[in-house]
């Protein structure tokens, strides 16, 4: 949920970026930290991600993949170390396992992917929801 992201005053002022976003004006807040007290360290972590990328990031995959470098969250398992994606079976895959969390989500999951990505109200087929929204999971190696 938004409520665990930890802001602190931006003391920030001019016009140059932040890890690719604007400067804040001074006055205003920026996010610091994420607060999470679920199960992030013993479930799979991916089930937690989803409500992150989705309600916090809103669905923004550069905000993900520094999710993803900061935390070194343990997504992979052992389960790629070693293959590529390409010679993975789908079962391999960190966003095939995010899309099933997704269409198995005890909240509407699936309501806020498709009002996020309008566009994909008339995919094909699961797979191009799961790459279009997860795609950059596969990109994740973890910390080794």
């Amino acid at each position: 949920m938004d409520d665990n992201v930890h802001m602190e005053p931006s003391n920030l002022i001019g016009d140059g970026s932040i890890n690719g976003y604007a400067v804040h004006k001074k006055g205003s807040w920026s996010p610091s930290h994420i607060l999470d007290f679920s199960d992030l360290s013993i479930g799979d972590p991916i089930y937690d991600l989803i409500p992150i990328y989705l309600d916090i990031f809103r669905g923004d995959s550069h905000l993900l993949k520094q999710l993803l470098e900061s935390y070194k969250l343990p997504l992979v398992r052992g389960m790629l170390r070693g293959k590529t994606v390409e010679s993975s079976n789908e079962l391999d895959r960190i966003s095939y396992r995010a899309m099933c969390y997704c269409i198995l989500h005890e909240e509407n999951v699936l309501g806020a992917i498709f009002s996020s990505w309008k566009e994909l109200r008339m995919a094909a087929s699961w797979e191009e929801v799961e790459q279009t929204v997860w795609g950059e999971l596969n990109n994740y190696r973890g910390f080794s």
